[in-house]
């Protein structure tokens, strides 16, 4: 449930019937089929941030962004942020042997905080092969990591390809150059 509420992680959007100002534009005392009605039916809204359950102030959002080096969403409940058009805006990263920073990743400083608070902390992979790194109907990333004469017991990057109607049906392949991967 991430809560895309700070300016630093979507623009707010004043829908009719809102009060308040900045941050705080919102329709109070609406339930979260409301508001997301409401959105719909208001050409700049892309998504909305409500209370989970029961009724609520609906904030209206575009321009949303997911990760952390945007500002990004924090995890936060009993907030959601609902896309209704449009997708969020979000990066990931993939570099070393290597260390990957998923799109969903959640907001750094979550409330409550906890000690199990994983934010932007990257998945170690360290296996050879193929992966998707991306998969969806439009676009498809695959990476192939591997062993190298550097780095013998743990697999580095050694190559990113990338498939997909975004694409035009064109496939971009990036590959590592130096010397020889290893077998394990």
């Amino acid at each position: 449930n991430l809560n895309c509420y700070t300016p630093t992680s979507a623009t707010p959007v004043s829908l009719p019937g809102s009060s308040g100002a900045g941050t705080d534009i919102g329709i109070p005392g609406l339930t979260l089929e409301e508001c997301r009605s409401a959105c719909r039916n208001f050409k700049e809204c892309e998504a909305v941030v409500h209370v989970s359950d029961g009724t609520g102030n609906c904030y209206g959002k575009k321009d949303i962004h997911t990760s952390a080096a945007e500002g990004g969403c924090q995890t936060q409940t009993p907030f959601v942020t609902e896309m209704i058009c449009g997708a969020p805006w979000g990066k990931c990263t993939v570099l070393g042997d290597p260390h990957i920073t998923p799109f969903d990743r959640k907001m750094l400083g979550s409330y409550p905080p906890s000690d199990n608070d994983l934010y932007m902390v990257p998945v170690n992979f360290y296996n050879h092969g193929e992966y998707y790194l991306v998969r969806s109907s439009q676009l498809q990333i695959r990476g192939r990591f591997g062993y190298t004469t550097a780095f013998r017991a743990a697999a580095s990057t050694l190559g990113m390809a990338a498939t997909g109607s975004l694409l035009g049906g064109h496939t971009l392949a990036v590959a590592y150059i130096g010397p020889s991967p290893q077998e394990p």
